[in-house]
């Protein structure tokens, strides 16, 4: 009986450490993803970055980055630049 229970412990400790790494490559993708869209809107390409923020803001899973891409996605849409001025 012990060793079933240790066996069980084991299994779930491995599935535990799966999942949480494919949850950290996939909020590291979905900041790759922003940091993309970024890029583009600081260099003023407004309509290029519009996909990117769409993506994070819509899939990714960190509140705070899904809010900062929904933020620069409304920007790109109404061209404010980071000056606060229309392009």
């Amino acid at each position: 009986m012990s060793r079933y229970l240790i066996l069980i412990c084991i299994t779930a400790f491995l599935l535990l450490n799966v999942s949480t790494g494919i949850a950290q490559d996939q909020q590291e993708s979905y900041q790759e993803t922003f940091q993309m869209g970024l890029t583009l809107f600081e260099k003023g390409l407004y309509t290029e970055a519009i996909p990117y923020f769409e993506q994070v803001s819509e899939n990714g899973s960190n509140t705070l980055i899904q809010e900062s891409a929904a933020y620069y996605r409304a920007r790109s849409l109404t061209q404010i630049d980071s000056t606060g001025t229309n392009q």
